[in-house]
């Protein structure tokens, strides 16, 4: 236990203060806590996840090699490095083993497979660099293979190859999947340790992982304490405000952003639609300098929720006279205003439109074609339009 200890004492380490600014001093101390709570509260994460495999794994090759020694995640035999599994021997390295059926091709063991070539090539490597390990982590990442992307960045530092923004990056990515506070709040501190307190990008993705777990206050601070910001770290921000349901702070940042880009406008737009603020949404759409498909589309939908279908078709030509082409989320909130509205003939057009234009008819449009066809009283072709989906689900079914 105390070898254990001492390993997740080096994960949970405080960077060192006296190199940091006096205004960033409490935010260090915030965000890294005391070595006790953090070693405690990591642990935990840990166990829940089940880290302590990893944790123990890198205990061990700690322990059978030199301090100096630059280290891979794998073994090591006749000087030889060996993968953690034997390609020979086995189809699959037991760190993917799982439960499920691999009689059929699945996704899982697409990226299985695909991991597996990519720890056979890093064990080929004399001195893999810090380009390889970022590819290698986002790629557990990306393949949802979160603990190992934790356990790889490990074995980079063990190996002396120092971090990267882009690692920082994926790290944060996979904390906000794992949904895990602590081990976050953990990699946190190893991003004011090495330097990157100031990195907007990095910062900006804390913000995003603090507010997905509902540390709205966690994610402000970031914010505040960050020295320079881009436009994407204000709509961040807002977005957190906004997701969180904190929409007169979201307001309030929104108006103090210096610049403002057709992403926050959207995020307020929306909001306000789905809180059946009809009249703040569309001062908002009308104040925007600039609009794009998103923007007429977030509108018709608000419209067409709010009972508004007059209006969400009106939206809808004028988005047209604007020389924007509609996607399937606006086809499908137009068709639903005129099924409300029984306008057949224009449900029709819409109709001819969408097979002119190349349009999939899938679940979504299709289920808005029936009820549409079926509400304005043309069972035949409400019929035509069910028998000619390729996907149908239990909703197309009860329209």
């Amino acid at each position: 236990m105390a070898t254990q200890a001492a390993l997740l004492s080096q994960l949970s380490k405080p960077a060192p203060l006296f190199n940091c600014p006096r205004r960033h001093r409490s935010s260090v101390f915030h965000a890294l806590r005391s070595s006790e709570n953090l070693l405690i509260s990591t642990s935990k994460c840990l166990r829940i996840h089940g880290l302590m495999d990893f944790f123990l794994l890198g205990l061990l090759t700690t322990n059978s090699h030199n301090a100096n020694d630059n280290e891979c995640p794998v073994r090591e035999k006749n000087n030889q490095l060996q993968p953690f599994f034997n390609p020979e021997t086995s189809s699959k390295p037991s760190i993917f083993h799982s439960n499920t059926d691999r009689s059929q091709p699945s996704e899982e063991m697409f990226h299985s497979e695909r991991a597996n070539y990519a720890i056979l090539s890093l064990t080929q490597m004399k001195e893999p660099n810090v380009f390889v390990y970022n590819a290698l982590i986002k790629g557990f990442v990306h393949c949802a293979h979160l603990l190992k992307a934790l356990q790889f960045y490990m074995s980079m530092l063990r190996a002396n190859v120092f971090p990267t923004s882009y690692t920082f990056s994926s790290l944060i990515k996979a904390c906000t999947l794992l949904l895990g506070i602590s081990v976050g709040k953990a990699v946190h501190g190893h991003i004011w340790k090495h330097g990157f307190d100031a990195h907007v990008f990095v910062q900006t993705a804390l913000i995003d992982f603090y507010s997905n777990l509902n540390k709205i206050s966690e994610s402000r601070r970031v914010f505040d304490e960050m020295p320079e910001r881009d436009v994407f770290s204000w709509t961040t921000m807002v977005s957190a405000y906004v997701r969180d349901g904190y929409l007169c702070s979201a307001r309030r940042l929104f108006d103090e952003m210096p610049e403002k880009n057709i992403a926050t406008w959207n995020t307020m737009i929306d909001w306000y639609a789905r809180l059946g603020n009809v009249g703040a949404a569309e001062l908002l759409f009308n104040e925007m300098p600039a609009k794009d498909i998103i923007s007429w589309t977030t509108m018709i939908t608000c419209y067409s929720q709010n009972k508004q279908f007059r209006e969400a078709l009106y939206m809808f030509n004028d988005m047209k006279m604007n020389g924007f082409s509609p996607d399937e989320v606006t086809i499908s909130s137009v068709i639903s205003a005129c099924a409300h509205l029984g306008a057949l003939d224009l449900g029709k057009e819409i109709h001819l439109y969408l097979m002119q234009n190349g349009f999939n008819l899938d679940v979504y449009i299709g289920s808005a074609l029936i009820d549409m066809y079926a509400k304005c009283g043309s069972l035949d072709r409400s019929l035509s339009v069910f028998f000619k989906l390729q996907e149908k689900n239990l909703f197309v079914g009860i329209q």
